[in-house]
């Protein structure tokens, strides 16, 4: 495993890697020639040794240089075409040409080796996982088994929870009425990584080192490393792969980490031509094509999960799962429209590739969609929710099915929100606002009320709190804050609940976060404070005004409640309030 920086954002590697793109290699090289001897049946000279010489030296040429991002595309493409025209044109010499009888065994022995290396690798993974597993001291008597739901960018509003009107999570929704429902949970952060960092560590972001082309260090104890000294089986099965893989160091503490799949998606973008060709915008509009290569379905996941939990009955689990559905690409319903192929068009698309994560479709310039397309783009949003909800009935109804829900603590919850126009805003790795930030909680087992709701806010920084003292495993736990589970044995406590973002790949000026380096929130059952990096300020009052249209940082009336969020931000930050 291996994490480096690329253009300033952090690069993922699968654990297969190294033979991955070495198979890829050998694909692209043993595809052309199969080429080339099916031209040969037309022009006979196609398939001769000059040809595959020459064709296979350019492709070597690409694999190889593709590496190099500061050269230009035509120039790459140039110098393999170039170079694969020498070696053909070498290859009129008998000398040379004798090469040419060493491709089919050199090509043999490369496969060859490459199978070798994906089974021995996986081998020595399930070795040393079994190891870890018998390793594991004896679990407490009675142990409950946890499971921990992350939807990954869905937001509080696009679910039954926050509007009865939608009928878009019916799974989530029933599940709500066998446990206890947040009205106003608050993540951490409005992207995964330090959101997730908060939820393991039970510390800030600030505290944390988790952050853009960062991953989570060893400063703090995760619930995987805890739960595990207790004799919990820890399980981890991600489908974000862009922030959530080993590479992140989300995956510490966890026996069996999930991410990364063993496909032809994730097989082409191991390789640098592979890369280069899911990056290619022209290409990507002919076949129409825009999704990502390696994107690991909620469905997936589930089925991962599922196995995963059949083989490892006997022992209580802890068990991670992330659903990326609700994450952009995300896409209206129907073919998004090709050359080759007709179909709707809503709006334009743009490419970006990082190196291991396959084709991010951005819509260019959001902001200047009109209101219809701005729905047309929330609604492909929440279609996207509603698949990962399905999935989410499927898990529960298994477990139910064999008998392990009723002796497991659930938690559902989303890692941040989604803005889809609200102040004029997309995404969520720009500003603080509460669509970013507020997220549906549902937290249910046999051993806490059903149909509850908790109206104050909450943070799910105190996840980790939550999740020992609901186990009984809180005495010496290394969690900071506190339990959730107060809130419904003994309600009307009030909580602050405090967000950060930093700037990392946010460019454009004019966004909130474009203001400074850092900005941070607080939120309360009744104001959203934000301190933006230029040290300007917002103020909210959520019960009058829920959508933050009227900033009251102005307003006489609201000094007492800025005063306050003032100092509490100040001794949360420990400095001095400005």
């Amino acid at each position: 495993m291996q994490l480096a920086l690329r253009s300033g954002v952090t690069v993922r590697l699968s654990a297969d890697y190294v033979w991955m793109a070495a198979a890829a290699d050998v694909l692209f090289a043993v595809s052309a020639v199969l080429v080339l001897m099916a031209l040969g049946r037309w022009r006979p000279a196609w398939a001769g040794a000059g040809a595959v010489l020459g064709v296979l030296s350019a492709l070597l040429v690409l694999c190889v240089v593709l590496q190099a991002e500061s050269l230009h595309r035509g120039a790459v493409l140039l110098l393999a075409v170039g170079s694969g025209s020498q070696v053909a044109w070498l290859a009129r010499y008998p000398r040379v040409r004798r090469l040419f009888v060493l491709v089919p065994p050199t090509s043999l022995a490369m496969a060859a080796l490459v199978a070798y290396w994906g089974v021995s690798t996986h081998r020595a993974t399930a070795r040393a996982e079994a190891a870890a597993m018998a390793a594991l001291p004896a679990p407490p008597a009675e142990a409950m088994n946890v499971l921990l739901l992350i939807l990954d960018t869905v937001r509080e509003q696009s679910t039954g929870l926050g509007n009865p009107a939608l009928d878009s999570t019916p799974a989530l929704d029933a599940f709500a009425r066998q446990g206890v429902a947040f009205d106003w949970a608050i993540a951490p952060a409005p992207w995964t990584l330090p959101s997730h960092a908060s939820f393991f560590t039970g510390h800030p972001p600030n505290q944390v080192s988790a952050n853009w082309g960062i991953p989570l260090d060893r400063q703090f104890p995760t619930l995987a490393e805890y739960l595990g000294q207790k004799g919990y089986l820890t399980a981890g099965f991600v489908g974000n792969l862009q922030f959530a893989t080993r590479a992140s160091g989300l995956a510490r503490g966890f026996l069996h980490y999930d991410d990364f799949q063993v496909n032809l998606g994730q097989l082409l973008l191991s390789s640098n031509l592979g890369r280069a060709l899911a990056g290619a915008d022209w290409l990507r509009r002919v076949l129409g094509h825009h999704e990502l290569l390696n994107r690991r379905t909620a469905a997936d996941v589930t089925d991962d999960f599922l196995a995963w939990q059949a083989r490892s009955a006997g022992r209580p689990f802890f068990a991670f799962v992330n659903f990326f559905d609700a994450h952009e690409p995300y896409f209206p319903a129907g073919r998004s429209g090709s050359i080759l192929w007709p179909g709707p068009r809503w709006t334009r698309y743009e490419h970006e590739v990082g190196l291991h994560s396959g084709a991010n479709a951005w819509i260019a310039e959001k902001w200047t969609l009109s209101p219809e397309q701005v729905k047309i783009h929330a609604g492909a949003y929440e279609r996207a929710v509603s698949k990962a909800d399905v999935q989410v009935g499927r898990l529960l109804g298994e477990l139910t099915r064999r008998g392990v829900l009723a002796n497991t603590l659930v938690i559902i919850a989303g890692d941040h929100g989604e803005q889809v126009g609200e102040h004029r805003l997309f995404e969520h790795i720009n500003s603080l606002y509460l669509p970013a930030l507020r997220v549906p909680l549902v937290i249910a087992s046999p051993r806490i009320p059903r149909a509850a709701r908790v109206p104050e806010a909450v943070s799910l920084t105190d996840l980790p709190a939550t999740v020992v003292d609901l186990l009984g495993l809180s005495a010496g736990a290394p969690f900071p804050g506190r339990s959730l589970a107060a809130h419904w044995t003994t309600p009307g406590g009030a909580d602050t609940a405090f967000s950060m973002l930093k700037r990392g790949l946010v460019r454009q000026g004019w966004y909130p976060i474009g203001r400074g380096s850092e900005m941070y929130s607080l939120t309360t059952s009744e104001h959203h404070y934000i301190r933006n990096g230029d040290k300007t300020e917002e103020l909210y009052d959520l019960r009058r005004d829920p959508e933050e249209s009227r900033n009251l940082v102005a307003d006489p009336g609201s000094g007492p409640a800025l005063e306050r969020l003032r100092g509490t931000l100040s001794r949360m930050l420990g400095r001095p309030a400005p």
